[in-house]
């Protein structure tokens, strides 16, 4: 057990205390600190690099807090556009050198593809 002794300086207390939500996904750390408790994933299958990381998290949280530990460990989303098809198929028209002919192949290819989707999703 983690509780027998092991300083959260070592590697070892780290490779007792995280975890796998599934066999053979990336490993998990449950840290709490400053009265905030957060499970964080570690970003790898591979135990002991997960236990490196799940040490430097802590170690982290300890000397900047939540908030700039989670900006270093945690991706920033990459912001959604509101662009649709028709807008992307508006701009091709009036940017790119194409016959009428290919733009419409490609927005029927592209209506076709959607109705399969949603077709597909409903039968499961």
């Amino acid at each position: 057990m983690a509780q027998d002794g092991l300083s959260k300086a070592h590697l070892r207390y780290w490779e007792e205390v995280i975890f796998q939500r599934r066999p053979g996904g990336n490993w998990w750390v449950q840290v709490q600190h400053a009265g905030r408790r957060e499970k964080l994933s570690l970003g790898t299958p591979v135990k002991a690099a997960a236990a490196a990381r799940a040490r430097d998290t802590y170690h982290s949280l300890l000397a900047k807090g939540w908030d700039e530990t989670l900006a270093e460990w945690r991706p920033q989303s990459v912001p959604r556009s509101n662009t649709t098809i028709g807008d992307f198929l508006a701009e091709l028209k009036a940017k790119a050198d194409l016959k009428p002919q290919t733009l419409e192949a490609l927005r029927q290819s592209v209506a076709q593809d959607r109705v399969g989707y949603f077709r597909d999703r409903r039968r499961k």
